[in-house]
């Protein structure tokens, strides 16, 4: 079954979707693993980071500083953060009661 993408408005309708790779590239532009992002340790650049991550299934020639402005479009730095916390989800956490899982 392919992973789940959330959609995300900005500069147009986009999907936001985590593979594997994706989360190779994040750790790499960081350069820390992605454990380590989370709670009083999150940065901005860290939220670039994983928007760029995540479009990159749709757009894999997108740079960070695109990913930026791309944020800069949203409604909402918080709606930009919601949906990445959520598509991380879907690609991490194993839901119970689906088939195959």
């Amino acid at each position: 079954m392919a992973k789940k993408a959330v959609t995300i408005k900005l500069d147009r309708q986009r999907k936001l979707k985590y593979t594997f790779n994706a989360f190779c590239e994040l750790e790499e532009a960081l350069g820390r693993p992605l454990a380590s992002i989370k709670g009083n340790e999150f940065k901005m650049k860290d939220l670039r980071a994983l928007v760029w991550a995540g479009l990159l299934h749709e757009t894999p020639e997108l740079t960070l500083e695109e990913a930026g402005e791309l944020i800069d479009q949203a409604e909402s730095i918080e709606d930009v953060a919601n949906a990445v916390s959520e598509a991380v989800e879907l690609a991490l956490v194993k839901k119970s009661g689906e088939p195959g899982k």
